[in-house]
Formats: structure tokens, C-alpha cells, sequence
């Protein structure tokens, strides 16, 4: 029986003759031109997973020389087809992350109907040559170890330790970009690699400085739209601005770590090597102390970010866990616990100060001091520092910095441009500070692939660095002229569109809607309470006692919400719209990022506890928000709720979509009726959303 080989086929269709009406051609056409037998033929494409494996092993194995040959020759061979279309071919190159080496052999045919021109990619890589490809492909290898590695390939005697190789300058490889650190100048860029075993913010340091030795006014790293360019990929980019060794002044000490980095298949993912994250670290003989980071939870496209920052009470200082609205005051034992384990490897931010013990706000501001968990948290960072902590220490006028901002704008949502001309207008110009002899030290990364928010917090802290203004005026109305779209990098919710280019506004209005027509139509379409629900209503459990805690917290938030919108005509901080702690689709608000000492368990999603816990929870208060909110935007319009709440509500209404009618495996739950009667008693709810979804529209549009 002949042997069966491999024919790859890469097509390239051109434009048809709109006077011919004919198809062009298919596969079948181009093999009968080519004239060999067929015995299977697999149309392949990047997301035909099945076909792209089987074509994978399939080249893995073929013999190189005898295919080629065969095919000249046109023997009588029988070939299995691949059937490529130029489209597919780059990304599956791509997947394949190998090189595809092959010989052309051209046939060109011409119909009347329609024209076409035909490749045949017959591959002749062995796999000893795969391999080879694999290793000179590897990018951190200094050209002294690209030497060796040479040398170990021409020195390898068979397949098995070319495969050896691979293994061992794989790991290399991986350890080598775990470690890899790039530092740029705007003159003369320069790469670096850290060779030490373990990351620590000392080190770091060193290998910065190393690169730069003799930095002062003349001579700065600073970040600009070049640099982004060129290093916005860079798994740690270090900018800063008129760092001079013999500057005495230079109070703060602050770095930003990116740990996301584009992967093979086009998208982000995210880097989680442990830094060791010292007490102290020295720069040019002057000692500075930890005060403060800011850590990320979650992947490359989502996720929550906290901060642990000390402040003064009763003249000592204390470290703070701020998660959002939460400030909880921990030891020094479960920081330190905290920051060594699960923190090493989410830290992207940290604070060094000069001073071993400064004088700190105290921790009365510390909440909602940003519209988003970023800003929140990176604004309590800079308030640790000695320049901006030194006007909000003890100023009644700037308690809370994001209420004050509130005041300037009116209902508008501050954004990061609004943050960073609020610091610099108000904050720098006061007579009491001199920015120039007390700088900021700032070292920063700006993440040109993350999320808006993200982008926004590199805007934040990259225009920190520049002393000229962002826009000749400071604004101080929501309709604020701004063509060059200073002040829409992040929705601001009272902004016409016309003024917010990205259109990300219109985005987030009819995802906001679209939330709650879901919850409409699960409620209108519903079995609930009659149809799928069986049991006995005689069952009663206990919860948990960490959700009972929950329940108490939330009827807490609950309030303070209703208080907000009572005393400011709007919603200032920005709570989780889960009506009840579930963890479908996403965990408790505790669970999800807690310090040691405030952990709490995830509500088990089982009948008997859903029906308990419908009992107990407060939809009466949730009504009555909802009936708030409706009223407020009549008056003032959607700036009543902070645009961070467009990416919470999914959270709200993926209980009603889900968590009600499945279970987390997609299983119909098949509940008592008591349960379907506490969740159809409260008709109030239902048309609340109604009303709060109908007004939502009517404002925008």
C-alpha cells in the first residue's frame, strides 16, 4: 500500500470578474490540476483546533527528502491535503511558533469565470530542525550564550539531545524573562537583565542605577510618547524625572511594575514572579523606608486593585488595608505576612520615604478618595508622600480629596487629568509647597495594553512628572471645551459625546441598560414560582456565619448608600451591586482580595441556604436606592452614579440571570416553593429596576 504523505496547500483567490458570474476555484479543482491521489482533505484554520493538532504532528513526522522528491516526480503516492486560505496561513504560522520551511512548486492556471493563483507548500523541516528554529528563536540570550547554545546544537549527536537542549534553554529562557528588566532613556535606550535568583525592590534599584549613573537636570529619564512606544511591552519600564544623586531634597521614592505583557496569540497576560519587597533600600548612600504599595488581584483583563499604606494615629503609624470603601487597620505581623506571600506576586506599585517616620494623615480620608479601585488606592499612595501628605495631614480643607474634587466639578466624575491638575493647581501652587525642592521621585510604567483605568493611572502619574500644564485653563464645569481629549480618557459621565472621541460613554450607556433588560426578561420569562420548583417547605437551615457577616456588612453598605445620595444628590463611592455575596460568577465582596485577618468564605449555592438567605436579605432597602436613584437622575442627570458602577451591575444582575435558575455546573436548581414565593413577593423590586432602567435611557438619549 503506497505510503501516505503530506500536501499543504495555501490558496490565493483573487477578485472575480463581476461580468462572469462564475465561482472560483475550490479545492477539489485544484487538485484534479494538480493530479495526485487524494486520500483525505482537511480544511484548516486557527480556530480548527482538531485539524491544526493533526497537521501539527503530521509535519512533525514527515520525511523531508522523500516528500519533496515523490512530489517532482509525480508518483503515485497518495497524500493527505491540508487546505490552507492565505488569510489562515500567517496565524497559523503564528500558532505554530515555528517557521515554515518549504520549497515552491508554482501552478498557475486561467478559466474564463474567474483567475487564480495556486502555491504548494511542501514542508521539509525535520524535527531535529524544528528544534534548532525553537533555540535560535529565543530572544534573552546574551550573544556570548547564543554562541554556546551554537555550539551544543553542532555538538548534539541525535534527535534525543537536541530535545535535552530544547528542555534546558527552555527553562533558561523563562527564567531569563522572569527576571528580565528594561530600563530606557530618552537619548540612547538600553536593555539590562537581572541575574539574581530573586527579585527584590533592592536589586531593582541597583540594576536601575547601574544603567544610569550620573543622572541629574541634564541628563534625565523621563517618559514620552517615543518611549511609550518603544517600551510600553517591557515587562518592568522605569521612567523619572530630574533625578540627581547630590539632591538632598528628594523626600519619596516611587516605582510602578507592569506586570502584563502581550502573549503569542495576540492577547495580555499576566506576570506573577514573586518580588521581594524590602523594609528598606538604599539609593546613592540615602536610606528609605517602606510606607506603602498597591497590589492587583485577578488576570490580564480584569481584576481589583488595593492598597496597604501606613498612616498616624496617636502619633505612631499603623498600616491600613483599603479595599475601596473599606479602610481596616491591620498589624504590622499580617502586612508583612501579606506583603511576603500573595502580595510579592501581585504588587505593581510601591512607596519608599526618606523619612523613618514622618508624620502621616491620619486615616479619617480614607475612603472613596478615587472613582475607580485604581485611583482609590493610587491616590492614597501619593497622600502618604511628603509632598502632598504635608498639605492633607492636617488641612480640614482637604479631608478627602475626591469630595473636594466633587465640589470643584459639580456632578462631573473626576478623571485622571482631573486628579492630576487638581494636585498640581491646587496642591503644588499652595504657597507652603516647593515642588521643585521637595519632587516627587516618581518611577513610572504606563500599561499601553491594559483597561482604561489602567491607562489612566500611567496618565496620572507620567503627567505628575511634568511640571507645565496639561490645559492653559483649570476646568471648572462638566461641559469643559477639551479637543484634545484631556479629560475623556476615562468616561466622565456628565461629558457630551462630541467631546469624548474613544465613544466609550455610548459603550457604557447601552451595556448599562442592556444589563437590566436582562433582568427584565428573567423575570418576565421565569418558571418561578410555579413550574420547575419542587419540595417541601418545611426545610429551614442556619447560614454560615461568615455570610451572616456579610449580610450585616451589606445592610451596613446599604445605608451608607442611602445616605450618599440623601446628602450629595449622588453616588460618591462605588460599592459592589451584587445583592447578595454568591460566588457566581465572581466571589464575595471580602473574598476577593482579604487581608489574613478578614477572610471569609464563599456562599455555597444550594437550595436550602439560597432560600435562607432570600429571607434575610434587604431587597426593600435595595428598592428604595433604586427608587433614589431614579428620582436624582430625573433632576441631575446619570452623573448621580460613578461610571466605575457600569463594570460592578453585571454582578447584580447575573444573580437574577443565573444564580437563581442554575447552579455554578449550569444545573437547574430545583428549590421549594417557599423560596419561589419570598423571590416573586417583591413586585416593588422588579418595577424599580424598570423604572431606573426606563429613566437611565430617557437621560441619555
Amino acid at each position: 500500500m503506497p505510503r501516505t504523505n503530506i500536501i499543504l496547500i495555501q490558496r490565493r483567490r483573487r477578485r472575480k470578474r463581476k461580468q462572469s458570474g462564475g465561482n472560483s476555484d475550490s479545492d477539489s479543482d485544484i487538485l484534479e490540476n494538480l493530479k495526485i491521489n487524494v486520500k483525505n482533505v482537511y480544511i484548516v484554520s486557527p480556530n480548527n483546533q482538531t485539524n491544526l493538532k493533526n497537521l501539527v504532528k503530521a509535519f512533525e513526522n514527515v520525511d523531508k527528502q522523500k516528500l519533496l522528491n515523490d512530489f517532482k516526480a509525480k508518483n503515485n503516492n497518495t497524500y493527505d491535503v491540508y487546505s490552507i486560505s492565505q488569510t489562515d496561513y500567517d496565524g497559523i504560522k503564528q500558532k505554530l511558533n515555528w517557521k515554515l520551511d518549504y520549497n515552491e512548486v508554482e501552478h498557475k492556471g486561467k478559466k474564463k469565470d474567474t483567475w487564480f493563483d495556486i502555491e504548494i507548500k511542501a514542508l521539509i523541516s525535520t524535527p531535529e530542525k524544528v528544534i534548532i528554529t525553537q533555540i535560535k528563536n529565543f530572544s534573552t540570550f546574551t550573544s556570548s550564550e547564543k554562541k554556546d547554545n551554537e555550539k551544543e546544537i553542532n555538538n548534539a549527536k541525535d534527535l534525543k539531545t537536541l530535545q535535552n537542549l530544547l528542555k534546558k534553554l527552555k527553562a533558561k529562557e523563562q527564567k531569563n524573562k522572569a527576571r528580565e528588566l528594561k530600563a530606557c532613556n530618552t537619548n540612547r535606550p538600553k536593555d539590562y537583565v537581572v541575574k539574581e535568583d530573586t527579585l527584590s525592590t533592592q536589586n531593582i534599584i541597583d540594576n536601575f542605577f547601574k544603567i544610569h549613573p550620573q543622572l541629574d537636570k541634564d541628563n534625565p529619564v523621563k517618559c514620552d510618547d517615543q518611549i511609550t512606544k518603544v517600551f510600553g511591552k517591557d515587562y518592568i519600564t522605569y521612567f523619572s524625572q530630574d533625578i540627581d544623586k547630590g539632591n538632598e531634597n528628594i523626600q519619596d521614592f516611587i516605582f510602578n511594575i507592569n506586570r502584563k505583557v502581550p502573549n503569542s496569540s495576540g492577547g495580555n497576560e499576566k506576570i506573577t514572579n514573586p518580588i521581594k519587597v524590602d523594609d528598606t533600600i538604599k539609593i546613592y548612600g540615602n536610606t528609605f523606608h517602606l510606607m506603602g504599595g498597591i497590589c492587583h488581584s485577578g488576570g490580564a483583563t480584569g481584576g481589583h486593585y488595593i492598597a496597604c499604606v501606613k498612616r498616624t494615629v496617636n502619633k505612631k503609624n499603623e498600616w491600613y488595608y483599603i479595599d475601596d470603601s473599606n479602610a481596616i487597620s491591620e498589624n504590622e505581623a499580617n502586612i508583612k505576612k501579606q506583603i511576603d506571600t500573595s502580595l510579592a506576586e501581585e504588587s505593581v506599585m510601591f512607596l519608599y520615604r526618606k523619612e523613618k517616620n514622618p508624620e502621616l494623615p491620619n486615616p479619617e480620608g480614607l475612603k472613596n478618595q478615587g472613582q475607580t479601585c485604581y485611583m482609590n488606592a493610587l491616590m492614597q499612595l501619593l497622600n502618604t508622600t511628603h509632598t502632598v501628605g504635608k498639605v492633607t495631614k492636617d488641612s480640614k480643607k482637604y479631608p478627602n480629596l475626591h469630595a473636594f474634587i466633587k465640589g470643584v466639578f459639580k456632578n462631573t466624575i473626576a478623571s485622571s487629568s482631573h486628579y492630576v491638575n487638581f494636585i498640581k493647581e491646587v496642591l503644588y501652587e499652595d504657597d507652603k509647597i516647593d515642588l521643585k525642592k521637595n519632587p516627587v521621585m516618581l518611577q513610572i510604567s504606563e500599561d499601553t495594553n491594559g483597561l482604561g483605568i489602567q491607562r489612566d493611572s500611567g496618565e496620572v502619574l507620567k503627567r505628575l512628572l511634568t511640571y507645565d500644564n496639561i490645559s492653559e485653563e483649570f476646568p471648572t464645569s462638566p461641559d469643559v471645551n477639551d479637543p484634545k481629549n484631556f479629560f475623556c480618557s476615562y468616561p466622565i459621565v456628565s461629558c457630551k459625546e462630541k467631546t469624548c472621541k474613544n465613544g466609550k460613554k455610548e459603550h457604557h450607556t447601552e451595556y448599562f441598560i442592556e444589563m437590566f433588560e436582562f433582568i427584565l426578561d428573567f423575570k418576565k420569562n421565569s418558571t418561578i414560582p410555579y413550574t420547575i420548583l419542587t419540595g417541601d417547605d418545611t426545610t429551614s437551615t442556619s447560614l454560615p456565619e461568615s455570610i451572616k457577616v456579610l449580610l450585616q456588612r451589606q445592610s451596613n453598605k446599604f445605608q451608607e448608600i442611602s445616605d450618599e445620595l440623601d446628602t450629595n444628590n449622588g453616588k460618591i463611592g462605588h460599592y459592589a451591586w451584587w445583592i447578595w455575596p454568591t460566588y457566581y460568577p465572581g466571589p464575595s465582596e471580602l473574598s476577593w482580595v482579604s487581608p489574613p485577618s478578614k477572610q471569609s468564605s464563599y456562599l455555597t449555592q444550594n437550595e436550602d441556604e439560597l432560600r435562607e438567605f432570600m429571607k434575610q436579605a434587604k431587597i426593600s432597602e435595595w428598592t428604595k436606592i433604586l427608587n433614589k436613584f431614579t428620582e436624582l437622575m430625573k433632576a441631575n442627570g446619570t452623573s448621580v452614579i460613578p461610571d466605575i458602577d457600569h463594570e460592578r451591575i453585571p454582578n447584580f444582575y447575573d444573580f437574577f440571570l443565573h444564580g437563581i435558575v442554575k447552579d455554578i455546573n449550569g444545573k437547574v436548581i430545583s428549590t421549594n416553593n417557599n423560596f419561589a414565593i419570598e423571590v416573586a413577593k417583591y413586585q416593588n423590586f422588579w418595577q424599580a429596576i424598570d423604572d431606573f432602567k426606563t429613566q437611565f435611557r430617557t437621560t441619555y438619549n
